[in-house]
């Protein structure tokens, strides 16, 4: 071998090679809260089983590392993404969507540009909704934990008033696009952005209930005048 070829082959010797996130592959039973580590330069994927319309809320919060939030589905050997890698501001991410179909999904775990780790805390929420058309009286019933789950469409600007009977009058939380709990103010609560929202109401169990979710009209308040 003549020296320009040792000298190419020592060369290429030196090229690093493109690094590439390693996985790590947790099983996620039910819903609640699951503290972790994520090793530096690795994903983390949490594997469920989920239903047709089954809405998951995914929260991921850590002091250690900017964290990044997907959900993917098992397809053959490459999996199909159903949420991009969510990057909130500071260092926690958050979605809620209803899932397309039944199978089995994976809550995808990273860290900004793979760089990091550390430890976090991922919080998750499954539940069944149905919908719900705002101004139109629905009937509906409380699950086996006292629990019953509504979507609909969320116009932003909009003020919203629920009206629920059957149970406390304030036995109940919005939910915005994220998941995020709304603010409620005098039983009205604003929708800040647009988006899929959630209506949950809290009941005795099995108990059936009233519900009505007037959208309020808006005036304009003049200084001044009556």
């Amino acid at each position: 071998m003549n020296a320009k070829l040792w000298s190419l082959v020592i060369v290429l010797s030196l090229v690093p090679v493109p690094s590439r996130a390693q996985e790590s592959v947790r099983k996620l039973d039910g819903h609640g809260q699951s503290g972790a580590f994520l090793t530096p330069g690795q994903i983390d994927r949490w594997i469920f089983d989920g239903d047709k319309g089954e809405t998951i809320i995914a929260h991921i919060v850590s002091k250690e590392f900017d964290p990044l939030l997907g959900l993917a589905k098992t397809a053959g050997k490459a999996d199909e993404t159903v949420v991009a890698d969510v990057d909130d501001a500071g260092t926690e991410s958050r979605f809620m969507i209803r899932l397309p179909e039944k199978g089995q999904y994976k809550i995808r775990v990273r860290a900004f540009k793979d760089q990091v780790g550390g430890n976090y805390r991922l919080t998750v929420r499954r539940f069944q909704a149905v919908p719900l058309d705002v101004g139109k009286p629905l009937i509906g019933a409380f699950d086996d934990e006292g629990k019953s789950y509504h979507y609909f469409k969320g116009v932003k600007d909009q003020i919203l008033i629920p009206q629920l009977k059957g149970t406390a009058r304030e036995a109940w939380s919005m939910l915005d696009f994220k998941g995020r709990e709304l603010a409620n103010w005098a039983g009205s609560v604003l929708i800040e952005e647009s988006g899929e929202c959630c209506l949950v109401a809290s009941g005795q169990v099995d108990y059936r209930y009233d519900l009505l979710v007037r959208a309020a009209r808006r005036q304009d308040l003049t200084v001044g005048k009556d």
